[in-house]
């Protein structure tokens, strides 16, 4: 009899499974979270997820929690039905409850199950983070001239995958980073590294390229990521002349360059063909050298 009870509870609760207020399609919530300027409460969910079934009839549909529906664009996202979300926001088990700001920017996130009092306490938790934009900005404001008030912000925009933005920022903090600071080898340096990354995500591989040069001018051999920016530094270095429709092949590429560039994509090929610590990268240097040389 009680087995014939708690399968009873348990189709009970998946019929409770109804979320009126909840939006189902993820982009649609981004478009009214940047709008109405209100952070987003995804909630992550397996219909075989027994206690995705608690919360819901725990605290979702309890009276405490309808204080912040009007606070959160709540979004509903079956696992199971789109794993690549799941995937996109590293959700590896149910419940998991991802909560972003109003550009997209993870703020916190919840795994598993929580009791109705404390999970309404981590909510709220993480509702404090959602102005971190606004903080950053009023922070540039009050001091213009600090370094580390832009570094911060274009550490957000990085993160809120607004590239053209993190450029601008990390540039502003070079701008701004004085030569008397302690740190300032290290923070020129790192800086150096953030905008060589960037140009390379934006495929800006002639900007990508000087400032993978810089950055190795700032390294030594015995630094761990010598052997990374090397091999940025061919890569970029050789696919600096590509074009829009990407028609030209590594070879024709490579036949492009002058006779000091060619040395360079070669010479930085070999070394990090050797030293790369990444498997996949590594390979790729084989197979990119080779083809190169014959």
């Amino acid at each position: 009899m009680s087995k014939y009870f708690s399968v009873l509870f348990f189709l009970c609760l998946f019929s409770l499974w109804s979320k009126p207020n909840w939006i189902e399609d993820l982009n649609y919530a981004k478009t009214l979270s940047e709008k109405q300027k209100k952070p987003i409460l995804i909630d992550f969910y397996s219909e075989s997820c027994y206690y995705c079934h608690v919360i819901e009839k725990e605290t979702y549909n309890s009276k405490e929690f309808a204080n912040w529906k009007n606070k959160f664009i709540l979004t509903i996202v079956d696992g199971d039905k789109y794993p690549d979300l799941a995937d996109e926001y590293q959700v590896s088990g149910y419940p998991t409850i991802v909560l972003l700001d109003f550009q997209g920017v993870e703020v916190g996130r919840i795994e598993g199950y929580y009791p109705k009092n404390q999970l309404l306490a981590k909510i709220e938790q993480y509702y404090k983070s959602t102005d971190l934009f606004h903080r950053l900005q009023e922070n540039v404001k009050k001091e213009p001239l600090n370094y580390y008030h832009y570094f911060q912000l274009a550490l957000y925009y990085h993160r809120a995958k607004q590239y053209h933005k993190t450029e601008e920022y990390f540039l502003k903090a070079l701008q701004y980073l004085p030569e008397n600071h302690p740190q300032y080898y290290e923070n020129k340096k790192n800086l150096i590294y953030n905008l060589a990354v960037i140009h390379t995500k934006l495929k800006n591989y002639p900007k990508a390229y000087s400032y993978w040069n810089a950055y190795l001018a700032w390294l030594k051999k015995s630094d761990l990521d010598f052997p990374t920016a090397k091999y940025y530094r061919a890569y970029t270095l050789l696919f600096k002349n590509i074009d829009s429709n990407h028609t030209k092949t590594e070879q024709t590429l490579f036949s492009e360059l002058s006779e000091k560039e060619k040395r360079i994509v070669i010479e930085d090929l070999t070394y990090a063909s050797k030293n790369l610590p990444d498997s996949y990268e590594k390979e790729f240097s084989k197979k990119l050298l080779f083809e190169l040389n014959h």
